[in-house]
């Protein structure tokens, strides 16, 4: 995160300003989106590769939203140049981001001791 996205990321890190980007987006304004539903969100995402190696992404804004029929997380980048590349970089950190998610309910279902099938490995 470079230092013309400092403002960006400012003013979108005030729920009430993410409610109401969030709320225009995805419902056009209707208002279902308030502040007090928007929390944050770790914004770093740590992938192990083996024992010591270790791959992690950050992302400039990360909320979510509760009080709708689904969890939303929201991942917010400013790009303030053109980057063609962009897409494979959301991709990725998407990518990195599901593959901790994974892990962690792997983790807690081997623990529970309610685990079915192969342990799977992802590995980037």
């Amino acid at each position: 995160m470079g230092r013309k996205e400092n403002p960006f990321v400012w003013y979108f890190d005030q729920n009430i300003n993410f409610a109401e980007l969030a709320d225009g987006w995805l419902f056009h304004g209707q208002g279902r989106i308030r502040c007090e539903d928007v929390s944050h969100e770790d914004r770093r995402t740590l992938i192990r590769h083996g024992k010591k190696m270790y791959r992690e992404r950050y992302r400039d804004l990360m909320k979510s939203v509760a009080g709708l029929e689904l969890r939303l997380l929201i991942g917010i980048g400013c790009q303030s140049h053109v980057h063609y590349a962009m897409p494979a970089r959301v991709m990725d950190y998407d990518s990195a981001s599901y593959a901790a998610q994974r892990n962690a309910i792997q983790a807690f279902h081997e623990e529970a001791k309610d685990f079915k099938g192969r342990r799977i490995s992802v590995r980037f």
